[in-house]
């Protein structure tokens, strides 16, 4: 069994793996609630999070 990432230890969902494998990667802008990349678009009130493709 492979050793999680998470910091409280608890099993890696496919979410988790996809989050974990863009940081080891080097990715260190924003991700979005089910591991991918995403951007930061909008100001104020119209912000919004939409995925890089």
């Amino acid at each position: 069994m492979t050793k999680s990432r998470n910091w409280d230890r608890s099993t890696e969902t496919p979410k988790d793996k996809k989050f974990h494998d863009l940081r080891a990667s080097g990715w260190t802008g924003p991700i979005d609630q089910d591991g991918d990349k995403a951007r930061v678009v909008g100001k104020g009130r119209d912000l919004c999070i939409e995925k890089v493709k």
